[in-house]
């Protein structure tokens, strides 16, 4: 049996496992603009609005599912979905790779040295028979978090003038 858990940031409720918000506080204004200024602030305070800044952002996901948008503008910044590939290189296919792929000493040097620090940037640089790659790189399912893009300051107006 689970029970479903919400989180309480002042008057603010959240379910925390999937952002749904259970209460808003009165008088935010809009929803978005608000969650949106709420973990901008958390972010900007470190460390220990971490936790907050992820519960903001489960919520802003929530929204944003709602709405039925990837991304929204708001006067505090731009909270939008964001994909975040997960590869990983797997050694244990190493022998394989070295059998089945013609790999001349100096590929298989350079593979060694990516593969034991488990380098996926790495080995995708390198230049290997087709296939090879792909062989020792597994591609995982992509995670979908949130980011806020914070709204630019407006840069001064210049305008041209005659000397004085």
């Amino acid at each position: 049996m689970t029970t479903e858990q919400a989180v309480k940031i002042d008057d603010l409720i959240i379910d925390e496992q999937t952002g749904e918000i259970l209460q808003l506080p009165e008088g935010i204004g809009e929803p978005l603009a608000w969650l949106t200024h709420k973990a901008n602030d958390a972010i900007r305070n470190g460390k220990t609005w971490e936790g907050i800044a992820g519960m903001y952002k489960k919520a802003l996901g929530e929204l944003l599912n709602q709405a039925g948008v990837k991304s929204i503008k708001t006067e505090y910044g731009a909270p939008g979905w964001r994909e975040r590939k997960n590869r990983t290189v797997r050694v244990d296919r190493l022998p394989d790779v070295i059998e089945n792929y013609e790999l001349d000493r100096g590929d298989l040097l350079r593979l060694l040295m990516c593969v034991s620090g488990m380098n996926v940037k790495m080995v995708d640089a390198l230049e290997l028979p087709d296939g090879a790659k792909e062989k020792l790189i597994d591609e995982h399912p992509p995670t979908m978090y949130v980011q806020i893009t914070p709204v630019a300051p407006m840069p001064p107006v210049i305008e041209s003038v005659s000397r004085p």
